[in-house]
């Protein structure tokens, strides 16, 4: 965490105020620097979070609060008449601030060590061992509090730089040693490639994706944490593991941008597990580390390492708390996604059946499509029938007026027998093809319904025709029949006659 914070807040009288927070790690106090919301001009406040955090000189107003307050873990680092608009960031810093304090006290103890070291080996025209294995003595040190984490990450890598600038110096010296260091690295290259090229002999084989990409980030974490490999060989590593990283994916995932929503999906809930794993191994790294930590305050070397220790112990109890914290908030969203992915794998499966469904709707619909146009078939050659013997009907009673015959009362009635018949087999062929239609009008395709409508049109025409015909013969009969019965019985015809009418 930096030294030097700037946040809004308010004061006792809920008036903005603009403050800025630095460490003076020397006096073991804060300076704290409050501005009213007149003097934090868009301006200042920009000079503030880009200049006086990087601490660079910036000029403050001249009408402002300054006050120093002392670093405490158990107090708060702003009095009580002023508030952060961010309370996070001021218990953060009340937390961490007094390990930083502590952590740069001992970083100065191993600065004043590594000054005398470099003034040692700066002097040395050749290889010396005793140098070599003190300089070695040293950076274990700083490794072992690089790992107890009790030095901050800025300590570590200064240190880390310099002391590598001394080892350069010491590997010229030896330039056996770093023959040996180059032939280190190429065996373990050579292994590491050995090991790649096994998982793309199984990625052909069409082994678990998932356990070759588990494979892949162990042989990255192994090229990662080993010292043996040259700069060089590691670059290489990187690129060779990143190229089976990309194929991995790819067939796990397909082509980037044609992913499902449920691969989607469960992309992130693989990748919220793993952070969540990792979480959950971290906050027992801590629970151990504070177990650790107590049982060294009891044998600590001298007070500073013991007031480092219990430093370290709030900061580790603060970072747990923090840690849970997320982890729940993670364990909703993991709820969130589950339900999520159920709810897609129910989709598709409704997707799924609701296509089979259809496609049994249409083989059956087809089914019946072809029944349908059979029976309409069947019922136009029928049709087709009737039609033809009404027409024949027609031709016979035309012939039979050509002919001009002595015309009967049992003619009439055979006559009207006879077309009565045709009609009703027209009438009741018509009413079948249109009981046909009617039961699939919705099933026949449309070319098929235009068929059998332009059948029953014509038939129906031409049946009326017929109809209207067969009246009027009728008619012409009737009259006939009158003329000839009142040149023979003028009464009793006339009689007959209007019972027939």
């Amino acid at each position: 965490m930096k030294k030097k914070i700037v946040i809004w807040g308010t004061n006792e009288k809920e008036e903005k105020v603009l403050m800025a927070i630095a460490l003076n790690s020397e006096a073991n106090k804060l300076d704290l620097y409050v501005f009213s919301a007149d003097q934090a001009t868009e301006a200042f406040y920009n000079s503030l979070i880009h200049d006086w955090r990087e601490n660079r000189e910036v000029a403050f107003p001249e009408e402002h609060q300054h006050m120093e307050r002392p670093l405490s873990a158990s107090e708060s680092i702003l009095p009580e008449n002023l508030k952060a608009d961010k309370p996070d960031i001021i218990h953060r810093a009340q937390k961490e601030w007094p390990f930083l304090v502590l952590s740069e006290k001992l970083y100065k103890l191993y600065r004043e060590e590594l000054n005398d070291l470099k003034s040692k080996i700066e002097e040395l025209s050749e290889f010396n061992k005793e140098q070599w294995e003190e300089l070695q003595h040293f950076w274990n040190k700083v490794q072992e509090q690089a790992r107890d984490k009790m030095l901050s990450y800025g300590y570590i890598k200064e240190l880390r730089e310099e002391t590598n600038e001394l080892f350069g110096i010491m590997k010229e010296l030896r330039k056996k040693v770093d023959a040996e260091l180059r032939e280190s690295s190429k065996k373990i290259r050579k292994e590491i490639e050995e090991a790649l090229q096994a998982i793309d002999e199984k990625v052909q084989k069409g082994l678990s994706l998932k356990i070759l990409f588990e494979e892949l980030k162990k042989l990255q974490n192994k090229v990662k944490e080993s010292v043996g490999l040259i700069r060089s060989d590691r670059n290489t590593l990187w690129k060779h593991i990143d190229k089976r990283f990309k194929t991995i994916k790819e067939k796990r995932f397909g082509p980037e941008g044609e992913d499902s929503k449920l691969q989607r999906l469960q992309r992130r809930l693989d990748g919220l597990l793993t952070a969540l794993d990792r979480l959950n191994h971290s906050v027992k790294r801590d629970e151990k580390e504070i177990k650790f930590q107590k049982n060294r305050i009891s044998n600590a070397a001298n007070q500073l390492e013991a007031q480092i220790r219990e430093a370290k112990l709030v900061m580790l109890e603060d970072r747990i708390k923090s840690k849970k914290e997320k982890i729940a908030e993670m364990e909703g969203i993991k709820a969130d996604l589950e339900a999520a992915i159920e709810r897609e794998h129910r989709r598709i499966e409704a997707k799924k059946q609701r296509e089979e469904s259809k496609k049994a709707a249409r083989e059956k619909l087809s089914l019946e499509l072809e029944k349908s146009k059979k029976r309409v078939e069947e019922e136009s050659d029928k049709l087709k029938e009737a039609v033809d013997k009404v027409k024949s009907v027609k031709e016979e009673k035309k012939k039979a007026a050509k002919k001009k015959p002595s015309i009967t009362q049992e003619a009439i009635t055979a006559a009207g027998a006879t077309i009565g018949e045709s009609l009703g087999d027209v009438v009741d062929t018509i009413k079948a093809v249109a009981n046909v239609l009617g039961q699939h009008a919705n099933e026949v395709v449309d070319e098929l319904k235009e068929k059998a409508s332009d059948i029953i049109e014509d038939i129906t025409e031409e049946a009326g025709e017929i109809i209207e015909e067969v009246k009027e013969k009728v008619d012409e009969v009737k009259e006939q029949m009158k003329e000839e019965m009142r040149k023979t019985a003028p009464t009793q015809a006339s009689g007959e006659i209007r019972e027939e009418e």
